[in-house]
């Protein structure tokens, strides 16, 4: 039986006709090659004819598929790109506390029936973003009495 190969590890490859060195060479670095040559909308079935045919290596096209995919979200310099999680986008969104919206005007709350403006929005997604959920919720209680 054949051995399995893991993404790193690296495959010996035959030298050609005349050369004395042989490189080695991964088979994430075989597709990326592959994709070089072939475009990135390559196909896996191509993919894997031309990595077995250029850099003898047999990869199924699962693997071949989710190695484009690894290779997409590294982008063009393979350094993979950095994720962004809830809190980073919160912190863009949301201002300093001396960006606070202005305190709104006498009788704002008068008008009962109105659609809720964005600056009144703005102003409670700060408040939330300040304070938390939980104790916004607890205001919101004592002030709806």
């Amino acid at each position: 039986m054949g051995e399995k190969k893991t993404e790193g590890e690296a495959v010996q490859q035959p030298a050609p006709a005349g050369a004395a060195v042989q490189e080695r060479i991964t088979k994430k670095e075989a597709v990326r090659r592959a994709l070089a040559e072939m475009g990135k909308n390559a196909q896996p079935l191509d993919i894997q004819d031309y990595v077995k045919q250029r850099f003898n290596i047999d990869m199924n096209t699962g693997h071949i598929s989710t190695t484009k995919g690894e290779l997409h979200r590294e982008g063009p310099k393979g350094k993979g790109r950095k994720k962004k999680g809830k809190t980073g986008a919160r912190k863009e969104r949301v201002g300093t506390p001396s960006e606070a919206p202005a305190s709104a005007p006498a009788g704002a709350g008068a008008n009962k029936g109105a659609a809720v403006a964005l600056e009144d929005i703005l102003k409670l997604r700060y408040l939330l973003d300040r304070v938390g959920s939980d104790p916004l919720l607890a205001l919101i209680d004592v002030m709806a009495r």
